[in-house]
């Protein structure tokens, strides 16, 4: 009956361990923390080897930390993007004051044309 009891307590001491462990990931995971074996480890009190070496928690941890990874590459993908966008909104913008210096140029072109074209008709 001891022995029942004592595996018993280790079953549930292991489970609250597990416990332990995936809160932590779901908590750095919502505050969005970096997921490393070293900080949960801190976090937690638990030894690195409890996070190799349970199945489990081992699969929980590399899936956080792919999703992180995939959320990283996405935030990078994304700021450069942006880079990209603003750096073609700025092409745009020097473009579009070049056309109105040019149009500018023009239109006083056509009125100096127009003076001239009045001063022709008035002499005939």
């Amino acid at each position: 009956m001891k022995a029942n009891k004592i595996i018993e307590m280790s079953q549930e001491k292991s489970r609250q361990k597990v416990k332990l462990a995936m809160d932590e990931i779901q908590r750095m995971r919502n505050e969005g923390e970096r997921i490393t074996v070293s900080g949960l480890c801190k976090r937690t009190g638990l030894s690195n080897s409890f996070f190799y070496r349970n199945p489990k928690i081992k699969e929980e941890v590399h899936k956080a930390v792919d999703i992180q990874n995939q959320s990283y590459k996405m935030n990078i993908d994304e700021v450069e993007l942006l880079d990209e966008y603003k750096e073609k909104l700025l092409a745009m913008r020097i473009e579009i004051i070049k056309l109105k210096a040019e149009n500018q140029k023009l239109e006083s072109e056509l009125d100096f044309l127009r003076r001239q074209q009045e001063g022709v008709s008035d002499v005939k």
